[in-house]
């Protein structure tokens, strides 16, 4: 009975994974050409680019998370500014009690304060638009990989992005592929 037990167990261990690998191996399908873009002889399509960004998964969360960043940033700056003010007024208003040394020491370390806060500026700004540009690559990146599966066995030559204040003067609806390249996109 114990035999009978594990043979099964076996048999159904195998059956299970051959079905996970056959779900998991087969290839994403990429989304279709609207009917209409379909008889395109030229092989030119575009895509509306102000509304791929706008629709864009992955590049609304990376904007997301670099927003969240920036207003981080923003609020210990603003933070440490108005110490620095609080600091400065307090200063002024002790300071016709300070010895002359007293204040120049004051001001001095007030002065170093505030570069230092500038030089922290800098640098996380400086910073931000590294990330700003490591994301901008990462979306070019990505979307270059999907486009790449897109287009492939269909009669796509080029892919042109079309904006409303763009270089593209004119663009026939027909051509219009961004749904289809967002649904292939957001997968």
């Amino acid at each position: 009975m114990k035999q009978a037990s594990l043979i099964l167990n076996s048999i159904l261990l195998v059956a299970v994974a051959l079905l996970f690998y056959k779900v998991y191996n087969q290839p994403s399908p990429v989304a279709a050409l609207p009917a209409k873009a379909a008889n395109n002889s030229t092989g030119i399509y575009y895509v509306d680019a102000d509304s791929l960004f706008e629709k864009y998964n992955y590049y609304k969360n990376s904007k997301s998370l670099l927003e969240k960043k920036e207003d981080s940033i923003k609020t210990l700056l603003e933070k440490r500014s108005e110490a620095l003010q609080n600091e400065a007024a307090q200063y002024q208003e002790k300071a016709q009690g300070m010895t002359d040394a007293q204040r120049q020491q004051t001001e001095a370390a007030l002065m170093a304060k505030q570069q230092t806060l500038v030089t922290l500026k800098d640098n996380l700004l400086a910073k931000l638009q590294d990330e700003q540009n490591a994301l901008n690559d990462s979306v070019n990146n990505h979307m270059q990989q999907k486009m790449k599966a897109f287009v492939k066995g269909k009669n796509i030559a080029y892919i042109v992005g079309y904006h409303r204040s763009g270089e593209v003067l004119y663009a026939n609806d027909s051509l219009n592929i961004t749904d289809a390249v967002l649904l292939d996109l957001n997968k």
